[in-house]
């Protein structure tokens, strides 16, 4: 891979992280957040998302309330 690939591979992750911390640290809506992190499709950010961390946003803020 190119280095332009490398690079948007890890503003991708990077945004997932930020997305992930304000999951954790927010009630915020999905919509909200991805808003948030730079995704203007709340449905392209949500799969994303499921795909990232195998679960949905509100699963995973199920599992945290469950720890």
């Amino acid at each position: 891979r190119d280095w332009k690939e490398w690079q948007r591979l890890l503003h991708k992750k990077i945004r997932m992280e930020a997305a992930r911390e304000l999951v954790e640290h927010t009630g915020l809506k999905a919509y909200e957040i991805g808003e948030r992190v730079g995704y203007v499709n709340a449905n392209y950010f949500s799969c994303l998302f499921k795909r990232r961390y195998h679960v949905s946003v509100s699963e995973y803020r199920k599992q945290l309330g469950a720890t």
